[in-house]
């Protein structure tokens, strides 16, 4: 019991103290699932700032973990990513609020498990069995899609996303309303352009999580940045995101 304390005192001075890369390379020599078992409860931490860092750690460490290919390895991370899924799952008997945005770091590290889990990323958003109804979800997803456009932009392409966020401006949280707005100016999608350029006006100031700072922004500055990014021809560069 004290050295699970231990372990989870260590994790939390590393995720408080210094950078993620920092952290990941630190925490690499200890055993994997009991750092995994640590970084899984800190991904819930009410500090945005601990739970973004937790994430993003995660999906390093993942990659290091898998850096030699094998099947046994690769099915140690699909085990993991469906512990964070199960943890969505009602019959989980508690709520992983952090899950989504930990899938999609280790899909911007891990290239295979990127292309194998993207589309339950997606679903989380999607009509159907797998949506998320809880906003704080909505906001780690979208938060977690954002980050792959930014960084894996292809695994993104033709699946029809524009039309399933743009359904999350209208969200009654700001958080949601300013993530939906971004992302859709970052997957050019310019046909949302109107319903994007109703939240200009929008003064809800936001906190969000920018690898290993804590962004102060707010509804309308994400909405006019959106627009810019359309403006520009972001679309454009990006054949077939806006179908």
């Amino acid at each position: 019991m004290g050295g699970r304390r231990a372990l989870k005192r260590k994790v939390l001075a590393e995720l408080t103290e210094v950078d993620a890369a920092t952290a990941a390379s630190e925490l690499g020599h200890l055993p994997p699932r009991k750092v995994l078992s640590a970084l899984l409860a800190y991904l819930n931490h009410p500090s945005g700032l601990i739970a973004g860092k937790a994430a993003e750690v995660l999906g390093l460490l993942v990659a290091d973990w898998t850096k030699d290919g094998t099947d046994e390895s690769m099915n140690q991370a699909r085990e993991v990513m469906r512990r964070l899924a199960w943890s969505l799952n009602e019959e989980s008997g508690s709520i992983g609020w952090g899950a989504p945005r930990a899938m999609a770091e280790i899909m911007v590290h891990q290239p295979v498990i990127g292309e194998e889990y993207i589309y339950i990323l997606i679903s989380y958003l999607a009509e159907g069995d797998n949506q998320l109804e809880h906003e704080p979800l909505q906001r780690a997803v979208l938060w977690g899609l954002d980050r792959l456009a930014r960084t894996r932009p292809e695994l993104l392409k033709g699946r029809n996303l524009p039309a399933v966020v743009a359904g999350y401006l209208d969200s009654p949280d700001p958080e949601v309303r300013g993530l939906a707005a971004g992302l859709l100016g970052r997957l050019g999608a310019l046909q949302t352009a109107e319903a994007i350029g109703r939240l200009a006006g929008d003064e809800s100031e936001l906190m969000i999580y920018r690898q290993g700072v804590m962004e102060h922004t707010s509804v309308s500055q994400m909405a006019r940045r959106s627009l810019q990014l359309l403006q520009v021809g972001q679309a454009l560069s990006n054949p077939g995101w806006g179908e």
